[in-house]
Parts: C-alpha cells; sequence; structure tokens
C-alpha cells in the first residue's frame, strides 16, 4: 500500500499526463491518436465493460458498426465511434431487453437520446406524427 502522499502524487502525475495527452490530440488511456478523449479501441472497450461487464467484448462492438458500414439505421448518417455514435438497444432494457449484441445497434447518439425507452417501432411512430404535424400533412 502506498502513504497518502504516494497517491497524491501519483493522482497529479496521472492528472498531468491526461492533460498533456489532450493538448496533443492523444487518448488520455493509451496515449494514441484520437479524435476525441478516447481512441476508438479504448472507447469500444469502456462500451463492452459497461453492456458486457469484459473489456474483450470491444471486438463484437466493432464488429456490429461494420456490419452496419458505420450507418445509423435511422437517420442514414456516417458515425464516429468516440465521436458522435451511441450504442442503442432494440429493445430497451427496461422492457425486458438485454445487453446481448444482437439487441444492439449503432445509432446517431443524439437520435438515441431522442429514442430513450421506447421500442422501435413506437418510436418510428411518434417522429412521423411529429413530421406529419410539423409540416401540416394530414392522412
Amino acid at each position: 500500500t502506498r502513504c497518502a502522499d504516494c497517491l497524491e502524487e501519483k493522482r497529479n502525475k496521472s492528472a498531468e499526463v491526461i492533460k498533456e495527452r489532450r493538448q496533443s490530440g492523444l487518448c488520455i488511456k493509451c496515449g494514441e491518436a484520437a479524435d476525441s478523449r478516447l481512441c476508438k479501441i479504448c472507447y469500444l472497450k469502456e462500451r463492452a465493460i459497461r453492456h458486457f461487464g469484459d473489456t474483450t467484448k470491444w471486438i463484437d462492438l466493432e464488429e456490429k458498426f461494420a456490419e452496419q458500414n458505420g450507418i445509423c439505421p435511422y437517420t442514414g448518417r456516417k458515425l464516429v465511434i468516440g465521436k458522435d455514435a451511441g450504442l442503442d438497444h432494440k429493445i430497451p432494457k427496461s422492457l425486458g431487453g438485454n445487453d446481448e449484441i444482437a439487441n444492439l445497434q449503432w445509432t446517431y447518439a443524439k437520435v438515441n437520446e431522442m429514442k430513450w425507452n421506447y421500442p422501435e417501432e413506437e418510436f418510428l411512430g411518434l417522429v412521423k406524427e411529429i413530421y406529419l404535424h410539423r409540416f401540416g400533412i394530414s392522412i
């Protein structure tokens, strides 16, 4: 174990390394080139821990991204991992969905926020209703 002074010194050094990496456009965890605070692999590892409790599953998330050709299924936008891509549960966990890779899809992060806990069909119906109302289209 370390004394309080040693722990504080280690925290300060870590904070300095993170600051230097950020300023240099590097991943704050591994020091590789990054478009945001984390490189693609470190970002995927963070998501894998969050969803699966296992960093090795980052490869599954990368494969899912490739399977979708990096395209959001809702907007058609090209996604950038670590920047604007979010993981969406097709069936929300609140409605019985799970964290299995088959129930996940990469979406534009803001759309994922808007979708919230809605099942896909209900979400798309709501988007359609908003669109029709906004542009004065009646069915």
